[in-house]
């Protein structure tokens, strides 16, 4: 985005600003957390607490805070043998939601002898320090209207984004200018190092990253080294990218490839995807090519959904339905509905879908967080999947390099993170690592139990 290409250097500055000091190896603790029972997610009982933290962990003459909101569930094997941060996708978004879609299938992977704890990190969610933009939801609708994703719809595409990129700068800077600075990764890792305090366990951390996740992780490993247990970063963004402002252009690296093993996938299971019809896959791909070259000039009109469809919000649609191949069978139909020009039908699938073509962004708080933003004491656990279409492998081995004595588990699978396809062999990893504290050997592959095309 041009806020991090106009701000380069702003993350790094808020990581110097947020660094402890070597004085400050355990932080001064806020309070301890008060866990009360909040509900159930699958049947699995659900805890919920607040924790205070510094606002500005600069200022130690400050007595201002922030009011954390965490979530738990508690392991299934009594006793705990301690507690697993996660975060996930981002950034931006709630830890909080992560936890109701993945938490279930963490514990179970992790070998039910953790407590889980996800919280929504500063700037997100609902705290009173949210990164927004716009004073009231009617200048947000009205800059919305001006933020179209462009891609390479046209020729002049680049300076309509540069121009849009100018005016959410602007309207961030002004709005952000007093704690715009203070929502960086580099204060949700001490965030993260209060609550491990508040736990009141051994001192360590533990946890568990997925996507943004990594970026977090590595940010945390690197700023408090000695107090690293288990660290699992999964699903690895380059964190050098991302800090020098030039996005994640290492994130589309396997995109292409992804996007080939969903056509041959559908192609080799003509009676659940209902694009095959009777073609090869690189006549199915010419044709999806086709037909986004012709929305390019004629934007689809969607009465139900009041939107127009343009060549964008297609391309954004594919491939962010990439990330999980267990998506694919039900995104087939979507697609064939566009491809066949079945406008009542697409409208149908279509309505099922809205909700990815967002994933893994949240709305300004996304900008507040990128914009702001040694050895450990026990190595690094890095997790990438054969081809996932935004976390390439080569970044897990990229980021890995920073890491003496971390080890790089390859899930011969696709999709985005572990978790989009079940492998009891990575899973098994996992759980040794966080149980008994040793890594799987270099160079291990993991293979996955699901195929690509399971419905």
């Amino acid at each position: 985005m041009l806020l991090s290409h106009i701000l380069p250097s702003l993350a790094l500055y808020a990581i110097a600003k947020a660094a402890p000091s070597p004085l400050q190896a355990r932080q001064e603790r806020v309070e301890h957390i008060k866990w009360t029972s909040c509900g159930s997610i699958q049947g699995l009982d659900i805890q919920c607490g607040t924790l205070a933290v510094p606002l500005d962990y600069t200022d130690p003459a400050s007595n201002r805070t922030l009011k954390l909101v965490l979530r738990k569930i508690p392991a299934a094997n009594a006793p705990s043998k301690g507690s697993i941060l996660l975060n996930y996708v981002g950034p931006g978004l709630s830890g909080l939601e992560g936890l109701s879609i993945f938490g279930p299938q963490q514990l179970n992977i992790t070998g039910g002898n953790h407590d889980l704890i996800a919280f929504d990190p500063r700037g997100t969610g609902n705290d009173s320090l949210r990164f927004t933009c716009y004073d009231t939801e009617q200048e947000r609708v009205l800059a919305q209207l001006n933020d179209r994703p462009l891609f390479n719809s046209s020729d002049v595409a680049p300076g309509e984004a540069w121009g849009l990129g100018r005016l959410l700068a602007n309207d961030c800077g002004k709005a952000q200018n007093q704690t715009g600075e203070l929502v960086g990764t580099a204060f949700t890792a001490r965030d993260m190092m209060a609550i491990v305090d508040a736990l009141d366990e051994d001192g360590l951390l533990r946890y568990w990253g997925l996507s943004y996740g990594t970026i977090l992780g590595a940010t945390v490993a690197k700023l408090f080294p000695g107090r690293m247990d288990a660290i699992i970063l999964d699903g690895v963004v380059n964190v050098r990218e991302y800090y020098q402002g030039s996005e994640t252009i290492e994130g589309f690296t396997d995109a292409e490839a992804t996007f080939d093993i969903f056509l041959d996938a559908c192609i080799a299971n003509p009676v659940q995807c209902p694009l095959a019809r009777n073609r090869t896959s690189s006549q199915l791909k010419n044709a999806i090519f086709a037909r986004l070259e012709h929305i390019k000039a004629h934007p689809l009109p969607l009465l139900q959904q009041k939107l127009l469809l343009n060549y964008a919000t297609v391309k954004s649609l594919i491939y962010n339905n990439l990330w999980f191949p267990s998506l694919w069978p039900s995104f087939s139909m979507t697609l064939d509905a566009l491809l066949t020009n079945n406008v009542t039908a697409f409208e149908k699938a279509f309505e099922s879908q809205l909700g990815l073509l967002g994933v893994g962004f949240g709305t300004e708080s996304r900008y507040g967080v990128e914009c702001s933003d040694i050895l450990t004491r026990n190595p690094v656990l890095f997790i990438g999947n054969s081809v996932d279409p935004t976390t390439p492998l080569v970044s897990a081995w990229n980021v890995s390099a920073g890491f003496r004595g971390s080890v790089v588990l390859r899930q011969d699978g696709v999709g985005h993170t572990s978790l989009a396809q079940a492998s009891v062999c990575t899973s098994n990893a996992i759980a040794a690592y966080f149980n008994h504290g040793s890594l799987p050997a270099p160079g291990t592959v993991c293979p996955v139990d699901v195929g690509t095309w399971s419905s």
